[in-house]
């Protein structure tokens, strides 16, 4: 068996899945680099490996069960099992009022965004569990916990609450569904891991608590990022 740790980022040729790979990289992690467009993900791969981090790139695109196939094979052609996993591949078709939220949009958010991580998850599991100690992480939001968006006395509740009062018709129908959704998802899909073996672990993550398209009113005052796990 490899004995260096082994990580597989989706989504991971830019923004915060760049960054998680650029992390697990310095905590002396092989990382492949998983992206959707090949020549994007090669890019990513050689600034980070410019680095002098051990970064490989995997083209991989969630929502399609023949790449995620052909992901898996190669993967699977280049190690005998994966440490980390770590389903950050998301998408946002825009901000819209519900009541003008297309079915075909989100349709095309839970494709990627719920079922390309439980389609990867699953696809990956193999070489999981053939790590000593495998770890699964699914990026998720804030608002897709029901247990805090149901806390109302939960730190940061006058901040959120504005929130969500402010931006509620353009969060509804687009990245607040699916988030939320991956959010149940992982929760109840994940947790069957642990009767299948006892040393997994998973977490559902997000990355701060503002809003990451930057409206005024959300970072009025200078929010800075809240990073937590959501259990």
């Amino acid at each position: 068996m490899t004995d260096n740790r082994t990580a597989l980022v989706t989504g991971a040729n830019k923004g915060i899945g760049l960054e998680i790979a650029r992390g697990l990289g310095k905590l002396g992690y092989t990382v492949w680099l998983g992206s959707r467009d090949q020549r994007r993900g090669e890019a990513a791969a050689d600034v980070l490996r410019n680095e002098g981090l051990d970064i490989r790139s995997l083209t991989i695109d969630v929502a399609d069960d023949v790449s995620v196939e052909a992901a898996t094979e190669a993967l699977a052609g280049a190690t005998d099992k994966l440490d980390v996993l770590v389903n950050n591949a998301g998408i946002s078709t825009g901000w819209v009022a519900p009541s003008n939220d297309r079915i075909l949009d989100v349709r095309t958010i839970y494709e990627v965004n719920v079922f390309g991580a439980i389609r990867a998850t699953q696809a990956f599991l193999p070489l999981l569990k053939a790590s000593d100690a495998p770890r699964i992480v699914m990026m998720s939001s804030s608002l897709g916990s029901l247990a805090w968006a149901s806390d109302f006395d939960a730190p940061g509740e006058p901040a959120r609450l504005q929130q969500l009062e402010v931006c509620s018709e353009r969060r509804d129908g687009g990245v607040r569904q699916g988030t939320g959704a991956t959010r149940l998802q992982s929760e109840c899909r994940l947790s069957r891991l642990h009767g299948d073996r006892s040393q997994s672990t998973h977490r559902a993550s997000h990355p701060g608590a503002g809003c990451r398209h930057r409206c005024p009113p959300c970072h009025a005052g200078g929010r800075r990022p809240n990073r937590r796990v959501l259990r």
